[in-house]
């Protein structure tokens, strides 16, 4: 089994390039899909979220309000650091998991989308890692088409990792500047070559 660790920045395509990759064949799983299933089921998570971020985080059907903790996180490190560890260690432990079922099971090649990938210094689960990286003007555009403010959008993408540094660290990297076709085209090259056990071009 050939274990894919893929990451970027926000607004870079990272969703889409799953998707796309599970469309060829791969096995695949989302670190987000895994912190919403907490956010919303995991009574423990819960209960120290809320006591960390108090009553203001909940909806009024009695839910997490995901979309306030990001935008609270995202303005304010310290918060972003306590909510990370609380969500983190269960992450973590899932993907441990997936990824041991997944050998199990044979399976040929499988990819974890990990958005905080090298910031939590979890590439070392993978055999490869691969960054979907963009120009910043692309990604603010993406955010804004989101409903993001300019602030909104520069207070998160600021948040990460430099995309620059990222590309340094993964073993490929994929630009998604362009049209879909584009991307897919390029994820399709990537596949073909991951597959093969091949080179493809990092930039």
């Amino acid at each position: 089994m050939l274990s894919v660790g893929l990451t970027g920045g926000i607004a870079t395509g990272k969703s889409t390039v799953l998707k796309m990759l599970a469309d060829m064949g791969a096995s695949v799983l989302s670190a987000d899909s895994i912190v919403h299933e907490l956010l919303d089921s995991d009574a423990d998570v819960r209960r120290r979220v809320v006591a960390g971020f108090g009553p203001e985080c909940v909806r009024e059907d009695g839910g997490l309000d995901r979309a306030w903790l990001g935008r609270v996180v995202f303005r304010d490190a310290r918060k972003r650091r306590e909510l990370e560890e609380i969500i983190h260690p269960a992450v973590i432990s899932r993907i441990g998991a997936w990824l041991e079922a997944q050998s199990r099971c044979e399976t040929a090649v499988c990819v974890v989308e990990v958005p905080l990938l090298f910031e939590t210094g979890l590439q070392g689960m993978f055999d490869t890692t691969v960054v979907v990286s963009s120009e910043h003007d692309v990604q603010a555009h993406r955010l804004n088409n989101r409903g993001l403010s300019p602030g909104e959008s520069a207070a998160r993408m600021g948040a990460q990792m430099p995309l620059a540094d990222k590309e340094e660290l993964a073993g490929y990297v994929l630009r998604n500047d362009g049209s879909l076709d584009e991307l897919r085209t390029r994820v399709r090259e990537f596949w073909e070559n991951l597959s093969a056990g091949g080179e493809y071009p990092r930039i």
